[in-house]
């Protein structure tokens, strides 16, 4: 099929010469460049066959969002990297190196409701003991034991053993609960 013009191609399309301007413009091949802004001279001449086929190839990007194609061992190389990913999570998860969010969340949330509650009791708890209590060193003893009491508790909330248990008067006690808490 011999080149044509800009205005034949058009014709061809049953478009406006403006029209595959911009084609032009966006890409579209051509044989020889025209004069900028049209007028007399030099025509721009396109192969109506080249301009067909890129048509038809932004026709397919359009359609498929414009991504690029894959080639076929490409993609299976993909999907075999994803398998192997996923089995590596199931083996992890199963020898209970991996631990699911929504467990770990629950987990959470029942050790600060079971604080929370241990607090709140702490006034009923120990209110008789404070009332005879001697002095303000053995009202603070009475408090740190049912603080300590009620730590020891929630640290060992889920694993059955409270490790590392404060007591009365254990000087790193404090540091410690900073330490887990941060």
């Amino acid at each position: 099929m011999p080149h044509k013009t800009v205005r034949e191609i058009a014709e061809f399309y049953g478009l406006h010469y403006n029209t595959v301007r911009d084609w032009i413009k966006a890409g579209c091949p051509y044989v020889q460049a025209g004069r900028k802004g049209g007028g007399e001279g030099k025509e721009w001449i396109l192969d109506p066959y080249e301009v067909e086929k890129w048509q038809i190839e932004r026709k397919v990007k359009e359609l498929t969002g414009g991504g690029e194609f894959m080639e076929l061992d490409e993609a299976k190389r993909k999907k075999m990297t994803a398998e192997a990913g996923l089995a590596e999570l199931e083996l992890m998860k199963e020898q209970g190196v991996l631990i699911e969010i929504d467990k770990v969340a629950t987990e959470i949330g029942e050790q600060l409701s079971n604080f929370r509650a241990k607090m709140l009791s702490l006034p009923s708890k120990v209110s008789a003991q404070v009332y005879t209590a001697k002095d303000i060193k053995e009202i603070k003893s009475i408090l740190e034991d049912a603080i300590y009491e009620a730590l020891n508790e929630i640290r060992g909330y889920g694993s059955g053993i409270a490790t590392d248990e404060f007591e009365e008067g254990d000087s790193g006690a404090n540091e410690k609960e900073a330490e887990a808490a941060s």
